[in-house]
């Protein structure tokens, strides 16, 4: 059965128009609040400082910093926690520093994770179940680091002017080298 064409003037079309258009926008928001109620929260901070790797190589994990930055004074918890993309849960918990974590970041195999931070102390973590394999001390706050393209050294600076380089390997230490100057907030006046 064939339905009969109904013919509208100018002013019912425009009215209709703009009630569809309505009704379009409506629907929008609803859908946009659903898919908003359902993405997920992640409370805590990213690092950024002296190029920290935020993701794992492959993209599956953040590293992230839970919760509110606690004071730099080499006595509060630092902790890193790593973040599934995929399962989108914490996988993860890195606890150890007690101040302020300066670098983060995935050996490119992915087998490790390292941490550098103001308590003299460098970490590095296995990161498929978390434990620390190595912490490597030093002689005043580390700035940065950065693994070695195959996953098999780590390098690291202190603000006295030290580069470290560590074997992953066994833990020993490959290269200890000072340099000429000294980073940290003092003011110096030149003249």
């Amino acid at each position: 059965m064939v339905q009969p064409r109904l013919e509208l003037s100018a002013e019912e079309d425009k009215s209709l128009t703009e009630s569809i258009q309505r009704i379009i926008i409506i629907i929008s928001c609803i859908i946009r609040s659903h898919a908003v109620a359902n993405l997920r929260t992640i409370k805590g901070r990213l690092s950024f400082s002296f190029q920290s790797e935020l993701f794992s190589p492959s993209g599956n994990f953040l590293i992230y910093m839970p919760g509110k930055p606690p004071r730099s004074n080499d006595a509060d918890r630092w902790d890193v926690e790593i973040y599934s993309m995929v399962t989108h849960e914490d996988v993860l918990a890195l606890i150890g520093h007690t101040d302020a974590l300066m670098w983060t970041g995935y050996g490119p195999d992915e087998t490790m994770i390292a941490t550098v931070a103001w308590d003299q102390t460098i970490h590095i973590w296995d990161a498929r179940c978390g434990h620390r394999k190595y912490k490597f001390d030093t002689n005043a706050r580390n700035w940065t680091g950065g693994f070695s393209p195959d996953s098999k050294r780590f390098a690291g600076t202190c603000g006295d002017g030290t580069f470290y380089v560590y074997s992953l390997d066994d833990g020993g230490m490959l290269t200890k080298r000072k340099y000429g100057f000294k980073l940290d907030a003092s003011p110096r006046l030149v003249g």
